[in-house]
């Protein structure tokens, strides 16, 4: 039995009720990308917020595709860290294991 229809029985919901959980998108990936440039730079995240005009609780969202990003947002971070904007919506390297952004 999946654990969605499992979940379903145990709080008395059809199956038909249950919500799946969103894709990860183009801003999760974004959020990753712009992570990993973040502890690349050895940068804190109130710097980077600082730098993009955002407080730190809203940087925080968009680091981990919780909320969406603008094209002004895209522009300053692709500037801010020298790459281009397209590098952003593509997968970057990940980390070594020791340096995985939180999220």
């Amino acid at each position: 039995m999946s654990l969605c229809l499992l979940l379903s029985y145990s709080v008395g919901m059809t199956n038909a009720e249950v919500t799946p959980l969103p894709e990860r998108g183009t801003d999760w990936t974004i959020g990753k990308n712009v992570a990993i440039l973040r502890l690349r730079a050895d940068e804190t995240q109130n710097k980077l917020a600082a730098v993009l005009g955002m407080s730190p609780q809203l940087l925080s969202y968009k680091l981990k595709g919780r909320r969406p990003w603008t094209a002004e947002e895209i522009e300053g971070a692709a500037r801010h860290y020298r790459v281009t904007i397209d590098s952003l919506f593509r997968k970057l390297p990940d980390l070594d294991s020791n340096q995985e952004p939180a999220g």
